[in-house]
């Protein structure tokens, strides 16, 4: 089975919910599944405060951005070391990171 996260965490508490959402995920996969993983990866642009402003003053979300070697430990630490197969940045904005996940 093949799952695709259109996912944000940012709207998700940091910590053991993540946590939690993606050892779920693991659980789901079939043993030769994959996860497409996207995410907005935390950067010191101002597009990046932009989109927080937005996110947290606008929606009135609680947020909270990882920066990329964030996002890849918390992938490798749920799927295993190797785990992330590729990456790939989504335009229009660098912030968008996506990972290929195979656990």
């Amino acid at each position: 089975m093949q799952l695709f996260i259109d996912g944000s965490f940012a709207g998700v508490p940091p910590g053991s919910s993540r946590q939690s959402i993606l050892e779920t995920i693991k659980f789901l996969l079939a043993g030769d599944g994959h996860l497409a993983f996207k995410e907005w990866e935390r950067t010191p642009t101002p597009i990046h405060w932009l989109g927080y402003l937005s996110d947290r003053w606008i929606t009135g979300d609680r947020i909270s951005y990882m920066n990329g070697e964030e996002i890849r430990t918390q992938l490798r630490h749920t799927f295993g070391p190797g785990s992330i197969r590729a990456e790939a940045r989504v335009p229009p904005w660098r912030n968008n990171i996506s990972l290929l996940v195979r656990p």
